[in-house]
């Protein structure tokens, strides 16, 4: 009986130790910009979407990289992956005819966002679809939100996150597309998950992962002798 409980403590100790990091993430969402604002730390900066041409097709690997405004040394790719391919394309957007990005708009089709190389993380967009339909945003630490798109005015969403990442995807249903018309970064205001955290997960996994070998063969030698 012991021996069973004691194998069972191990398992259960090495999955907490394995899935700590994933638990001590931190992601605030907002619909506003003010609300998106109050949790950063100093100003926004917003993209410019000015070198984006019309009815241009940006439809390769490298997509269209859009700059900082006031700091041309930051920049954003957008591409648009679909199916092997890329469909990514200029695009006018309501009535003030917004200069915007739209997406392919068959199942395959998402438009792809990759920061700079450390990361961001605290990111605001305005985003639509050509009929309507959510938007899925997943990020790139695994994290996916649903964005509610409505017809007239772009939908605001904004994120402050404990920890950079480098990149997010918008896809939406078969038959319609992905427009993008503003962007903004900046850094967030909560507290940072630690850099040294995943290599210390790691290390407490591989410890427990250690123990729990070592049960293992504890239990088979003494069944052998």
């Amino acid at each position: 009986m012991h021996r069973k409980t004691h194998w069972r403590l191990t398992i259960i100790a090495t999955g907490l130790l394995c899935f700590v990091k994933h638990s001590e993430a931190t992601t605030i969402t907002s619909t506003s910009y003010s609300a998106w604002t109050a949790g950063l730390t100093g100003a926004p900066t917003e993209l410019d979407f000015s070198p984006i041409v019309i009815g241009k097709s940006y439809s390769t690997a490298a997509g269209i990289t859009l700059k900082a405004i006031g700091n041309s040394s930051v920049g954003f790719t957008f591409t648009g992956p679909d199916n092997g391919s890329y469909k990514l394309t200029g695009y006018s957007y309501g009535s003030h005819n917004f200069q915007s990005l739209e997406s392919g708009n068959d199942s395959t089709a998402s438009m792809n966002i990759a920061t700079p190389t450390s990361g961001e993380n605290a990111l605001f967009l305005a985003v639509a679809t050509t009929s309507n339909t959510p938007v899925l945003l997943t990020l790139s630490d695994g994290e996916s939100f649903t964005i509610t798109t409505q017809a007239g005015s772009p939908s605001n969403f904004g994120l402050s996150i404990s920890h950079p990442v480098t990149w997010l995807t918008l896809t939406t249903s078969s038959g319609s597309s992905v427009i993008i018309t503003d962007f903004y970064y900046g850094v967030s205001s909560e507290t940072q998950d630690s850099p040294a955290s995943e290599g210390a997960t790691m290390a407490m996994c591989g410890g427990g992962l250690l123990i729990l070998f070592g049960s293992v063969r504890r239990k088979t030698s003494g069944r052998n002798t």
